[in-house]
């Protein structure tokens, strides 16, 4: 038979609520589009290989990082993996 401590602690019970001051500064952030995804995560090596001569003719890099090696599946499951920010 499970103890407690086995099981993890039951939240259900709990009646703590989440809680945030209205004294918080009131944050406004746009909405993190494609262009923003590709600036966070492609320009600067793109922009490094382009400069140092470093890209096929096809704009490809000669000398690609893993996650420029990774196919689809991989990344796919990359981003699933424990530790990635899929629902923050």
């Amino acid at each position: 038979m499970d103890t407690p401590s086995e099981r993890g602690r039951d939240f259900h019970s709990n009646e703590l609520k989440p809680y945030v001051s209205y004294r918080t500064a009131d944050i406004e952030q746009e909405k993190f589009t494609a262009e923003h995804l590709f600036y966070a995560a492609y320009y600067k090596k793109l922009k490094k290989d382009f400069e140092e001569g470093k890209l096929d003719e096809d704009g490809n890099s000669l000398e690609p990082s893993p996650e420029e090696k990774m196919d689809a599946e991989e990344a796919w499951k990359k981003a699933r993996s424990t530790g990635s920010d899929l629902f923050g």
